[in-house]
């Protein structure tokens, strides 16, 4: 074996050994900063079970490995501070797209942040990110991201953070109780950090390994409840739980609730920011369009009957701060479950005589095949 790919073996096997005696004190609202990335996941919680594209490629660059649509997401976040004379002290706008190719689903997605909160330490800062991601095989979805940070906090010179992760999404149906069973895992923070302050460690932290499942405990036509839940342990130095409820009706209106746990904020609340224990929530609204021929434009690309949701939500920081957020997922064009055309057109009348020499013989088919979208 090449002596390069066994020293980038060696190296990715013990840098988690590595970062785990490393200095770990990040600013304070990182674990929350994935939940800014969307009020779906403010509301619900950042999984990586989360199929919501563009924004949870983000989280895991595997989600959107199934899309067969071009997807628009576009939201705006504002974080309150509670205490006396605080205020509107901060503000997320979030823009993304996800675009299905023959080869496979490529995202991007645009963050810009600013807070001065003393309870999310990011102070201002933007972010770049891109991903792949390709159905492996009929059950497994998989794939990669690239994200880029530069930013800075109050006072403070400028900082900059490139990184990678890599992730899968699983689906093995049902099992039990447990009804469209989803579960998947991700390395983050594969690279260079973000370290807006000198007296803290960067994000995200380096070699993080998040893992959730998620299912459904009723799935009916009118009703579905589903349950998510992840697990993630931060540079192998810490531990954040988080757990959620979601429930469907008539597949258009969705409430969804959740809550988490970090154990250093927990076990150092004296010096930490306070956790709040209080859940989070959102509210979203799925509707249907039909515009029909009134923009050729959008027939041509089959994007006059497309789905838009609109979402709110609402979820409490540490130290007794709040963050608000609206925002809207557009699908274009409706998903694909017409089989493909499949024609097989003689110009005349075949005839086949095989001389059993077993030498240059060969059948020759002249076919064309058609579909809504590509034939992979």
């Amino acid at each position: 074996m090449n002596r390069r790919i066994v020293f980038l073996i060696c190296v990715i096997l013990t840098w988690p050994l590595i970062s785990a005696f490393a200095q770990y004190l990040p600013p304070n609202g990182t674990s929350y900063y994935n939940r800014l990335l969307s009020p779906s996941f403010l509301g619900a919680g950042a999984s990586v079970t989360s199929q919501q594209s563009p924004q949870s490629d983000s989280v895991n660059p595997a989600a959107s490995g199934a899309k067969q649509r071009v997807t628009l997401d576009a939201s705006y976040l504002g974080l309150l501070g509670t205490k006396s004379g605080e205020g509107w002290k901060g503000s997320v706008a979030n823009l993304g797209i996800t675009v299905p190719t023959r080869v496979g689903v490529v995202s991007g997605s645009g963050h810009f942040m600013t807070s001065a909160l003393p309870e999310v330490q990011l102070g201002t800062l933007g972010e770049l990110s891109a991903s792949f991601s390709k159905q492996l095989y009929p059950n497994l979805l998989g794939g990669a991201g690239l994200h880029a940070i530069v930013g800075a906090a109050s006072g403070r010179s400028a900082s900059w953070g490139l990184n990678g992760d890599i992730g899968f999404l699983a689906f093995p149906g049902t099992i039990g109780v447990a009804k469209n069973l989803r579960w998947g895992m991700v390395l983050q923070g594969v690279g260079k950090g973000f370290a807006p302050l000198a007296t803290a460690s960067s994000f995200p932290s380096p070699f993080t390994p998040i893992a959730g499942a998620a299912f459904d405990l009723v799935d009916s036509r009118s009703f579905q409840l589903g349950v998510p839940g992840d697990i993630g342990f931060p540079a192998f130095q810490d531990v954040n739980l988080h757990l959620g409820a979601t429930m469907t009706l008539f597949h258009h209106l969705t409430l969804s609730i959740s809550d988490g746990a970090d154990l250093q904020q927990i076990l150092h609340s004296s010096t930490l920011s306070s956790p709040s224990y209080l859940p989070s929530v959102s509210l979203s609204y799925t509707v249907r369009t039909n515009l029909g021929s009134a923009s050729r434009f959008l027939s041509k690309h089959g994007w006059n009957r497309t789905e838009v949701t609109t979402q709110a939500a609402a979820a409490p920081l540490p130290g007794g701060s709040w963050a608000f957020g609206a925002g809207i997922n557009a699908p274009l064009g409706v998903v694909d479950h017409t089989p493909p055309v499949i024609k097989v057109d003689y110009p005349t009348t075949q005839y086949i005589s095989p001389n059993n020499d077993g030498i240059k013989g060969y059948v020759q088919f002249p076919i064309q095949i058609t579909d809504i979208r590509y034939v992979e």
